[in-house]
């Protein structure tokens, strides 16, 4: 249910909405199973952050600008490897 964001899930009987099932249903029946997902979240979350970063550090790097010559801090578009002046005029 986290993985997918879903909140709630329909209860049917004969093809009726007879209720809502929730997280804290669940967990009310099995309370071991909050360590479980809680144990899950965390590990969601810092992939997340290790994914973003990744991202963030591949778009950017120091070195010589491919437009200008420049030393500085590089971005890459299309590619190619400018600083924050050529990046700006692309």
């Amino acid at each position: 249910m986290k993985k997918e964001k879903v909140r709630r899930l329909p209860v049917l009987e004969n093809g009726k909405v007879i209720g809502m099932l929730t997280l804290k249903d669940i967990l009310k029946i099995d309370p071991s199973l909050y360590e479980l997902i809680s144990e899950n979240v965390k590990i969601n979350e810092e992939s997340e952050k290790l994914d973003k970063g990744t991202q963030i550090n591949a778009r950017k790097k120091e070195g010589i600008c491919e437009e200008c010559g420049s030393q500085d801090v590089l971005y890459n578009t299309d590619g190619e490897w400018v600083c924050m002046t050529c990046y700006n005029k692309v």
